[in-house]
């Protein structure tokens, strides 16, 4: 427990560093997640026997991130000055799918269908919902909206163990995650809406930002039930793949893609909300 909460707090002061920097830095630090995510997602499969295109994912995963900080407010797309009006994200998509479909051709007997599916996957799975982050960071109080997300999930998670501790005895889906009850799934809604009013109300009060409180509200109701999707899709995924966590890189919490399931759902959402208010 020792070695668990010092690695968290530790990771938790980076984190907050990289937000308050933004910029390029920022940038390069949700890539530097992404990959090393992904990097987790893919030996998962390979624990199975799978044999995804792992160099062809990471340099996908580049792309999509570099194609986004460019953009900056439109995702997944990528120009260059001396063809402005030119998209060249979708061609280089399509090489991309090309080339892994030739090669399950010409290397039938090592890689198969599954393989460029697992990789494709991938790819979206991870490097596309959380380079969201950046396309947030880059909003106007983007640094306050990144730690509504942080919260939101840490609300959320926290609310659902001791809801759950307290009052759990009703499982939620046992085939998926067995320690997950009812009244955990509820406290998760409870967590996450409560804090992040009180969140709301606090930047309003201090003038950080002008965004409406209820908003803050909506959010949090919103976010109580994503938090709990991106955990169990993360857990639908281990158990297939027959393994506890996705890696080790961090004492006492798993990999890098135990500890941001959750805010691969919550940051395209908070984004998508934001963006569409108009706020």
């Amino acid at each position: 427990m020792k070695v668990r909460t010092i690695s968290g707090v530790l990771l938790g002061l980076f984190a907050v560093g990289m937000i308050f920097l933004g910029g390029i830095t920022f940038g390069v630090f949700i890539l530097a997640a992404a990959l090393i995510a992904l990097y987790e997602f893919y030996n998962a499969f390979a624990n199975l026997g799978h044999k995804p295109f792992r160099i062809t994912g990471m340099l996908y995963s580049v792309l999509i991130v570099t194609a986004i900080f460019v953009k900056e407010a439109k995702p997944m797309a990528l120009t260059f000055k001396f063809l402005p009006n030119v998209d060249f994200f979708p061609v280089f998509q399509t090489v991309i799918l090309l080339f892994m479909l030739s090669i399950i051709v010409i290397k039938n007997k090592k890689h198969s269908i599954m393989d460029c599916i697992i990789t494709f996957f991938g790819a979206y799975y991870i490097p596309v919902l959380l380079s969201f982050a950046v396309l947030l960071r880059n909003m106007e109080h983007g640094a306050y909206l990144i730690f509504l997300v942080v919260l939101g999930t840490v609300a959320s998670d926290t609310c659902a163990l001791i809801f759950g501790m307290l009052w759990g005895k009703k499982k939620l889906i046992p085939e998926v995650s067995p320690n997950k009850t009812v009244m955990g799934s509820i406290g998760s809604f409870v967590g996450a809406t409560l804090f992040l009013t009180i969140y709301g109300v606090i930047l309003n009060l201090t003038g950080a930002v002008m965004i409406p409180w209820y908003n803050f509200t909506i959010i949090g109701l919103i976010l109580g039930g994503t938090s709990q999707l991106g955990d169990l899709s993360a857990s639908a995924i281990k158990r297939y793949c027959r393994i506890k966590d996705f890696g080790h890189i961090i004492p006492g919490h798993g990999g890098i893609m135990d500890r941001i399931d959750s805010e691969l759902f919550n940051l395209p959402i908070v984004f998508c909300y934001f963006w569409l208010v108009n706020l």
